[in-house]
């Protein structure tokens, strides 16, 4: 678990992190680097995934799951913001 949190802190790094700022006006990394930090994370998920001794079959139902979770979410305007809570950000 730590690995994991280390390797989401490396990548973090790799990023642009300054909303205030335009994306291309912040040092960042190629995105050759951030796909290898990104995968960094994916295998100490997946290796996580073994200690667990979750099946391919799990994961996938799982995975399925929840991106039709996700979609319905998205859909119905789960991820919009109405105007009473625009007002109070």
């Amino acid at each position: 678990m730590v690995a994991l949190q280390i390797e989401q802190v490396e990548l973090a790094q790799e990023l642009p992190i300054k909303p205030w700022r335009l994306y291309k006006d912040q040092p960042h990394s190629s995105n050759a680097v951030l796909a290898d930090e990104w995968v960094d994370c994916l295998f100490f998920l997946f290796d996580q995934a073994l200690v667990l001794q979750l099946s391919q079959e799990e994961l996938r139902k799982a995975f399925e799951y929840k991106m039709d979770k996700n979609n319905s979410r998205i859909k119905s305007g789960y991820n919009v913001m109405n105007d009473k809570q625009e007002k109070t950000l």
